[in-house]
C-alpha cells in the first residue's frame, strides 16, 4: 500500500516529548487552513510516495527515536495507509506514538469510519482539535494553540 508523504524530520523535540522522528502525512480537510503552518500539506498527493513498508524500513534503518504523526492530517484522505503505518510502527517495532489530528477525541470515537476510533490502540498520545491562531499562548506545550487537547 502506498502513502504520500510531505516530508519526514528526524530529531525533533518540538513534537511529543524527546527526540522523535516527525511523519508529516499529505492530505487535510479540517477549516484551520488559513492559520495551519503547514498548508503544503492538504493536498492528499503533495510530496513523495512510499510503499509503507519502505517507509518503515527507511525511518527504522535511520533512527531509533520513536514517532510522531502530523501532517497535513493522517485520518482525513489516507486514514487507512496512516492506520496501516500507525499499527506497523506498534506492533512490530514498539515505537512511542503521537499523532496530531484536527478530529476532538469524541469525534473519533463516535466515527462512522471505524479505523478512525480502532486507531487509537496503536497511539500513545492523541494531540487533537483544529488549530486556532485566536488560543496561542505560551502554556500550550506540544500543541500549536491552548484549544488543543493531549490525551
Amino acid at each position: 500500500m502506498e502513502i504520500n508523504i510531505s516530508g519526514i524530520q528526524y530529531d525533533s523535540c518540538v513534537n511529543g516529548v524527546g527526540f522523535r522522528d516527525v511523519i508529516y502525512i499529505s492530505g487535510c480537510w479540517h477549516k484551520c487552513r488559513k492559520d495551519c503552518h503547514n498548508k503544503e500539506t492538504h493536498n492528499e498527493n503533495y510530496g513523495k510516495k512510499y510503499i509503507i513498508e519502505e517507509l518503515i524500513s527507511e525511518i527504522t534503518s535511520k533512527s531509533s527515536n520513536d514517532i510522531s504523526i502530523s501532517g497535513g492530517d493522517g485520518l482525513t484522505y489516507q486514514i487507512e495507509q496512516t492506520y496501516n503505518l500507525v499499527k506497523e510502527l506498534k506492533l512490530k517495532y514498539n515505537k512511542n506514538i503521537w499523532l496530531y489530528t484536527g478530529y476532538k477525541f469524541e469525534e473519533l470515537l463516535n466515527n462512522e469510519n471505524i479505523l478512525r476510533k480502532d486507531i487509537l490502540k496503536y497511539v500513545d498520545v492523541l494531540v487533537d482539535g483544529n488549530f486556532n491562531k485566536e488560543f496561542i499562548n505560551d502554556n500550550h506545550i506540544f500543541r500549536g494553540d491552548s484549544s488543543q487537547r493531549l490525551i
